[in-house]
């Protein structure tokens, strides 16, 4: 049997990890994250998010997308009363993209698979990309288009998001 205390195992692992996570760092011009080169294989088929959780009229939507097919399909549809289809893209290029160790804490830093510009004719109101390869697996990307006005809205919508 050891004599080692499973405390001071324990110590030394969370002493590890802090000062790992300490060792990250942000590039401002970039946007970049650096853990070190710790990478995660992703194995998922399709997956993705959008650099921001709500937009404007105007504003530009880039979606991280990860497939590992050759291509997927987005379909961008609005939700209402019913469920309308907004904007497609057929065949948009694949892109394998992997996890850093701290995806949870800092993000995933992926690269930008789509862009959308938000007509100015957009209804504020929540949107959904359903992101389709040719397996016929899929995701949602979920986004929010806030209406283009700085006056008081008599609504408040509050919706689940990814969290930091």
């Amino acid at each position: 049997m050891s004599n080692k205390s499973p405390y001071l195992i324990n110590l030394s692992v969370i002493l590890f990890l802090v000062i790992y996570v300490v060792s990250c760092s942000k590039d401002k011009k970039t946007n970049s994250i650096n853990c070190g080169s710790v990478t995660i294989t992703n194995s998922h088929q399709v997956e993705g998010y959008t650099d921001e959780i709500s937009y404007s009229p105007g504003d530009t939507v880039n979606f991280k997308i990860h497939f590992l097919s050759n291509s997927v399909d987005i379909a961008i549809y609005h939700y209402g009363a019913s469920k309308n289809l907004f904007q497609s893209a057929a065949n948009v290029a694949s892109s394998r993209q992997d996890y850093n160790f701290f995806s949870y804490s800092f993000g995933c830093d992926w690269q930008t698979s789509f862009q959308f510009v938000v007509p100015q004719s957009a209804v504020s109101r929540i949107y959904s990309a359903q992101v389709t390869n040719s397996l016929s697996e899929l995701c949602h990307i979920s986004f929010v288009v806030k209406k283009n006005t700085s006056s008081n809205n008599e609504i408040l919508v509050m919706a689940s998001t990814n969290t930091l």
